[in-house]
């Protein structure tokens, strides 16, 4: 599989970085490979990253900023995370000095911290907080009355995350009981230790048996093995926490003092936190690889809990990236590669990608073969050809990306017809450049005109239906034999599939049963080994349909500049399926978010497709938002509340209201329980000018502004 690499994306709009990364949202959350829709190549966490930051410098309201995604698409067995797992910003590559300085610049004006202030606090009180990023699997456990209740890992949506509490039990460094009867959340990450990893796979090479590339990717598959699940290796992995959660107590205030707290009264080990010092950092990158476990940083965050709460997220909801914190990567080692040769694809929007192949580099204990060039522009611009001599380095995980140009080619080729269709490809470029790996190149792509009659297109529409459903298991080769048999054009054929229809296409029995099982989303079909069993799984999930959000089903259909952020505009515009279908392009473009292009191509789609989205509607039914009297209100707590502060959000959110992580203009009602901290400061600032937010003085008062409003 090709990988996509930051210098990628320099040429996506606004409506493609959007439809990128909410497949690749939902693609993280079932568990299956992270491809981007718009090259159809393997998309690292790096480049993930990169796509966030290049929105945000595109389109800082983009509604990819303001709700989370794909939660409603959630298997059973999934722990709700509140307040969201998400990730933190990345200062790597040159940048990385600029980009700490600049993140601890703005975080001392938003909260009004002086030099002074970091000269006169104590160690705990310091204003910013270091330690080392450890690069392992993140997950958050929680005890009640002290005793362990649930453990979930970290989806990239934030919110749904796979239930692993079976396991977790199982982990160095869990305690099923705490020494103090409290209820807490701490999350932290689950890691095999270096000398512990390298002894396993000395012994399974000595006893002929399979290896693990590193660490991490043994850790993530061994938490996540439910059946049989060998205790013997769950007892290899630590777990060591970085956060408390659901816990208020105003003795702990400060990063610094909660790990040390954590460390010493409940005996969980915690990463060591000190006050931040900016000369401290490359010598804790030189020092990395000496460490017990792998790390890839270091972060550096607010010290101060409440402050850096208050400081919000990005995009001020509670699924965007914390501004408080930001991780200084390490920087990554090169490997020099010579091209052997290049390969096109097409992808779904008829886009054509270069992917340059070598011979074999061992990263990280796996054989990288093939690294992307982005488009042809950069192919003929570096002289990416056969021969051609390179450097990659390890993106994200393993995912290799171009480095350095050591000696382009004389000759690069490039062809004239798609490989999958064989039309005449377009030239598009504009004459513009942009820089790559130092080098001036031309911004220019191949693209398949053939949108109706090109298979690969055509595949990967199909593909990207099945994944932005959340549907595993079903790839591109069994979609290719769907689509050859002529079983398969749109995606209402999925939904009268037979087992007959696919053993007569040349798949087995157990093949057709698997896929079908997948479409219709049994969960984790291949664990059930009786098809007897297996047929009735899939019979009660016929009965039951496919309930989607408005959004998500809009997001699904590949409509060009239609992501699930545009399809949450137009369901808040419009209310339903049937309403967004009728409208003309000119009330389309009235949405917010909506331009031109994006409603034309709409219009066009739903023209089009009438009777195929019929047809889809009667396996695919389209969900109704909750609601309640606190609907369109933005509520944020601050302080403690009795039975705690998520018994409360979730009173919000049941009758239909939405809480907020900080206090802001946009903010409707503040609710204020004992020890408050700066939020209670800001909203009381903001009400006394404007009048807004309203402040509703603990959960009491809570309950009578909601008897007010029904009344």
């Amino acid at each position: 599989m090709k990988h996509l690499i930051q210098d990628d994306i320099k040429n996506y709009d606004i409506s493609q970085l959007e439809e990128a990364i909410t497949l690749l949202d939902t693609l993280y959350e079932t568990g299956q490979d992270c491809i981007d829709p718009i090259s159809n190549k393997l998309v690292p966490d790096i480049t993930y990253d990169a796509m966030r930051s290049r929105l945000k410098e595109l389109s800082p309201d983009s509604t990819i900023f303001s709700a989370p995604t794909a939660s409603t698409q959630a298997p059973t067995q999934q722990i709700k995370h509140d307040p969201p797992m998400v990730s933190i910003e990345k200062a790597n590559g040159e940048k990385r000095t600029d980009q700490l300085a600049n993140f601890l610049s703005k975080a001392m004006t938003a909260l009004s911290y002086t030099e002074e202030d970091q000269r006169s606090r104590s160690e705990d009180n310091a204003l910013f907080a270091q330690s080392y990023k450890r690069d392992g699997v993140a997950v958050a456990i929680k005890w009640e009355n002290g005793k362990l209740v649930s453990a979930g890992l970290r989806p990239r949506d934030g919110i749904n995350g796979e239930d692993v509490t079976k396991n977790i039990v199982h982990v160095q460094g869990v305690l099923e009981t705490l020494p103090l009867p409290i209820t807490i959340e701490i999350r932290g990450e689950l890691e095999c230790r270096i000398e512990t990893f390298n002894k396993m796979n000395a012994d399974a090479t000595k006893n002929g048996t399979d290896t693990y590339s590193n660490p991490r990717m043994f850790t993530a598959g061994t938490i996540r093995k439910w059946k049989d699940a060998d205790t013997t290796r769950l007892n290899m992995i630590n777990f060591t926490g970085y956060l408390v959660e659901n816990y208020h107590d105003p003795n702990l205030a400060t990063a610094i003092s909660q790990a040390k707290w954590v460390n010493k009264i409940l005996g969980v080990n915690f990463v060591q936190k000190r006050p931040f010092d900016g000369s401290s950092l490359p010598l804790m990158e030189i020092n990395a690889p000496k460490l017990a476990y792998e790390v890839d940083g270091v972060v550096v965050e607010v010290n101060n809990l409440e402050d850096c709460e208050q400081y919000g997220r990005h995009g001020d909801n509670p699924v965007g990236n914390p501004r408080g914190k930001i991780a200084w990567k390490f920087n990554e080692r090169e490997y020099p590669v010579v091209v052997d040769d290049i390969r096109w694809q097409t992808g779904r929007t008829g886009r054509v990608t270069p992917v340059l192949m070598f011979q074999g580099v061992m990263i990280d204990g796996t054989k990288v073969v093939q690294c992307t060039a982005h488009n042809v522009g950069i192919v003929q611009s570096l002289g990416l050809g056969t021969s051609a001599k390179i450097t990659i380095i390890k993106s994200g995980k393993i995912i290799p990306k171009i480095a350095s140009l050591v000696l382009g080619a004389k000759y690069a080729p490039v062809p004239d017809v798609c490989a999958s269709c064989g039309e005449k490809l377009d030239y598009i470029s504009d004459g513009k450049t942009t820089t790559i790996v130092g080098k001036e190149v031309i911004v220019a792509d191949f693209v398949c005109p053939n949108k109706d009659g090109c298979p690969a297109q055509n595949i990967q529409s199909l593909k990207h239906y099945l994944d932005t459903m959340g549907c595993k298991g079903v790839g591109p080769s069994m979609i290719e034999k769907m689509v050859s048999a002529n079983l398969v054009g749109y995606p209402s054929d999925f939904y009268a599939l037979t087992l007959k229809d696919l053993q007569q296409a040349g798949v087995t029995e157990r093949q057709g049963m698997l896929a079908i099982a997948s479409i219709w989303k049994v969960r984790s079909p291949d664990k059930i080994k009786d098809n007897y069993k297996l047929e009735e799984k899939i019979e009660d999930a016929k009965q039951k349909g496919i309930t989607v959000p408005l959004q998500h089903l809009i997001a699904s259909l590949g409509i060009h500049g239609a992501s699930k952020g545009t399809g949450r505009k137009l369901s808040d515009t419009f209310g339903t399926l049937e309403a967004v279908m009728a409208a003309t392009v000119e009330e389309l473009e009235k949405v917010d978010d909506v331009g031109t292009k994006t409603a034309e191509s709409l219009h066009s789609y739903f023209e089009k497709h009438k009777d195929d989205i019929e047809a889809l509607s009667e396996f695919v039914h389209v969900e109704v938002p909750k609601q309640g009297v606190f609907s369109g209100m933005k509520f944020v707590f601050t302080g403690s509340f009795p039975g705690g502060k998520s018994r409360w959000q979730s009173f919000v959110e049941e009758n239909g209201g939405q809480i907020g992580s900080s206090v802001s203009k946009k903010t409707d009602v503040v609710v204020i329980g004992p020890d408050a901290g700066s939020k209670e400061t800001k909203a009381r600032d903001l009400n006394s000018k404007t009048g807004k937010p309203i402040l509703l003085e603990g959960s009491d008062a809570l309950e009578q502004f909601l008897a007010e409003k029904n009344e």
